[in-house]
C-alpha cells in the first residue's frame, strides 16, 4: 500500500497553499489601514493564523518533494494604495474568510487519508475555529452579526404525508422551513459581501478587461440576490 499522496489530499494542500499566500501578503494591508484596536487584534490573528498554516503546508510538500505552486506574493500588494474599506467591513470579511475556511479544511479532512494530512487538516481547524469565533463575538458586540430570520415554533413534530411538499414552490405555494431558510440566508449573505467587493475591485483596477470581468461577476451576483430577497 502506497503512501503517497493522493489527487484529493494535493487538490486540498495545494488549495491550502494558494489561499493562504493571499492572506499573508494582502493582510498587513489592512493592518496598517486599521484604526479599530479590536478590530486590528482580529486582523493579526488571521495574519498569524495564516502564516502558521502557510508554513506547514510547504513543509509537507517540501517533504514530498512536490513543486511549490506560484502563489501570491508581496509584488501583487500595494500597501501603500489608499484606504479601500472601512474596518467595520474588514471584521466582516475575516470573519466571512474564517467562514469559509471551515467549510474547506473540513472538507479536506474529510477527502484525506494520510495520517499527517489529517492531522494537518484537523490543526487547520482548531486555527479557523478560534478565527471565526472571535470574529463573530465582535460582530455580535458590535451590532454587525446578521440573523437569520425568526419563524414560530410548532406545536407539534409532524410527518410529511405528501410528495408535493417538494414541489410547494410551483403549486400551492407553502412557507419556507427553517432548513431553507438557513440555506438562503447563507447564500444571500455570500452573495452580498461578494458582490461589495467585486464593486470596490471594478473601481480600481486599471484593467479594462480585468474591470469588466469584475462587474459581471457584481452583476450575477445582484441576479442571485434578487432571487434570494424574492423567496425569503
Amino acid at each position: 500500500m502506497t503512501n503517497q499522496l493522493d489527487a484529493s489530499e494535493i487538490a486540498s494542500l495545494w488549495t491550502t497553499y494558494m489561499n493562504n499566500t493571499v492572506y499573508v501578503f494582502s493582510v498587513p494591508y489592512y493592518m496598517k489601514k486599521c484604526e479599530d484596536g479590536e478590530i486590528r487584534s482580529i486582523i493579526e490573528l488571521t495574519l498569524e493564523i495564516s502564516q502558521e498554516i502557510l508554513a506547514r503546508v510547504e513543509q509537507i510538500l517540501e517533504q514530498e518533494d512536490f513543486p511549490l505552486p506560484f502563489g501570491f506574493t508581496k509584488e501583487d500588494v500595494d500597501i501603500g494604495a489608499p484606504r479601500l474599506y472601512s474596518d467595520r467591513f474588514a471584521l466582516i470579511q475575516y470573519n466571512a474568510l474564517a467562514e469559509n475556511g471551515l467549510f474547506f479544511y473540513v472538507l479536506s479532512l474529510a477527502n484525506s487519508t494520510r495520517l499527517d494530512v489529517r492531522d494537518f487538516f484537523t490543526h487547520c481547524i482548531s486555527l479557523t475555529t478560534k478565527l471565526y469565533n472571535q470574529s463573530k463575538n465582535l460582530l455580535v458586540k458590535t451590532g454587525l452579526a446578521n440573523s437569520a430570520p425568526t419563524i414560530p415554533f410548532p406545536e407539534k413534530a409532524e410527518f410529511v404525508h405528501r410528495q408535493g411538499f417538494l414541489t410547494g414552490w410551483f403549486g400551492d405555494k407553502r412557507p419556507l422551513n427553517a432548513i431553507e431558510i438557513n440555506q438562503f440566508v447563507f447564500n444571500f449573505r455570500t452573495a452580498a459581501f461578494g458582490r461589495a467587493k467585486l464593486m470596490s475591485y471594478s473601481q480600481v483596477t486599471k484593467s479594462k478587461e480585468i474591470r469588466e470581468f469584475f462587474v459581471r461577476g457584481k452583476e450575477l451576483c445582484d441576479n442571485h440576490i434578487e432571487l434570494f430577497t424574492s423567496l425569503l
